[in-house]
């Protein structure tokens, strides 16, 4: 077994020792808990070659050419339009992926292996029985996830009864589909969400979703098999996490005109299907269509946000990084990465960069109250709302960084004790 499981083992059991201290660890029922992953948290299943293409060492190190492609076709386009309708479909989301195996039994990547343990050895959750990870396929339009929230509660309610309360844990983009739920939910739906724990959720969008969509997204490095520009391009969800209030600044730091939604945009800076990446591989109309759809649905969730602010919530963020706050126009160019404005603009980096987790700049989180920001993990108001800013390396380590662990253990154990 490798080290990092013992590690994470070993920190859940501190963790339930320090609730235990607190008397935090007296008998309560649980309140079942859906887990819903980000970009990446879910296995990939090749339904005619009956492999995982993503998820998996061996397909990801040695790909063969017959396994499905990671791009979706133009049926994603309509995918909501005709979610209710039976469909086959080659390649299928299906379960969590608690941790990614580099070398089998040897070097694993842990995902939400971690948050598992914790919830296990300090609060007494089992996954299966009260304790439920909702796999999804991220590439897909966010509002199909909305569906298979609903479903899964629908499962809950027959275990625990009808109306019964129950908890979110949301990664990153698994909070936009949530918004897309609690946007179509009644109010007495809403009214059973005990808690909606959100790690660096993307309410505004960020620059990153285009730096992935020009570069690419290569897991485990350039030297094997990831996402190309042409892949992540094809994904719904890649626009409809575009930032919605992009902020541009030229050479001379001045502001300028700029919207996603703006196709002119795109061709004036050299963007999508102008990019030397994606010429071949995105076009005029095909954007057109991706813009349109991303922009219903940002309308959409926006329109809710006084239903999404009725649930309480706690947001878990960092600030030991930077991110892009404003991205620079050089030329004709945009510059939308942390890294390209420092190589090509580093003299407006104070400008164009700000303390975030490397995706989310902590600015973006002013424009969206959700109670009071707290930076002293000493003096956390649980059972409150409150946003909770740590120094997590990184915007994917924030699910796995021990102060946040610690954190959410005893959120919920001092919520289960009031209820």
């Amino acid at each position: 077994m490798p080290l990092n499981y013992a590690y994470a083992w070993l920190r859940s059991q501190r963790i339930a020792k320090a609730l235990k201290n607190q008397g935090l660890t007296k008998p309560h029922a649980n309140t079942p808990i859906i887990y819903i992953p980000g970009i990446l948290g879910t296995k990939l299943f090749d339904t005619q070659q009956r492999v995982n293409i993503w998820g998996s060492p061996s397909t990801l190190l040695a790909p063969k050419t017959d396994y499905a492609p990671f791009a979706l076709d133009e049926r994603a386009l309509t995918a909501w339009q005709d979610h209710d309708q039976e469909r086959a479909q080659r390649v299928i989301a299906t379960e969590q992926l608690h941790a990614f195996s580099i070398i089998p039994k040897l070097v694993d990547t842990l995902v939400t292996s971690e948050l598992r343990s914790v919830l296990h050895n300090a609060l007494d959750y089992q996954e299966g029985r009260d304790l439920f990870f909702l796999g999804h396929d991220w590439r897909q339009d966010y509002r199909l996830m909305s569906v298979q929230i609903e479903q899964q509660i629908e499962r809950i309610e027959q275990r625990f009864g009808k109306g019964c309360p129950f908890i979110f844990i949301g990664q990153s983009v698994a909070n936009q589909g949530i918004q897309f739920w609690a946007h179509q939910a009644s109010a007495e739906r809403l009214a059973q969400v005990q808690r909606w724990y959100s790690f660096g959720p993307t309410w505004q969008g960020t620059f990153h979703a285009l730096s992935m969509m020009h570069e690419g997204y290569y897991p485990a490095s350039k030297k094997f098999k990831g996402f190309t520009p042409a892949d992540v391009a094809s994904f719904p969800s890649t626009y409809q996490l575009l930032h919605q209030k992009p902020r541009v600044i030229d050479a001379q730091g001045k502001t300028l005109a700029f919207s996603f939604y703006d196709v002119d945009c795109w061709q004036e800076y050299g963007l999508g299907p102008w990019h030397t990446n994606l010429r071949d591989h995105l076009n005029v109309e095909q954007l057109t269509s991706y813009l349109a759809l991303a922009k219903e649905f940002t309308q959409t969730i926006n329109s809710a946000k006084e239903k999404i602010a009725r649930i309480p919530q706690v947001w878990y963020l960092g600030d030991a990084n930077q991110a892009v706050l404003q991205a620079v126009v050089l030329g004709k160019r945009l510059l939308s990465s942390a890294a390209e404005i420092r190589q090509h603009a580093p003299e407006l980096q104070h400008l164009a960069l700000a303390k975030g987790d490397d995706h989310l700049p902590m600015e973006d989180f002013a424009e969206q109250p959700n109670g009071c920001f707290v930076r002293d993990y000493q003096n956390i108001p649980y059972g409150e709302r409150y946003m909770l800013v740590g120094q997590a390396k990184d915007h994917r380590s924030l699910i796995n960084y021990g102060r946040n662990l610690k954190a959410i253990a005893f959120d919920i154990a001092t919520v289960r004790q009031q209820n």
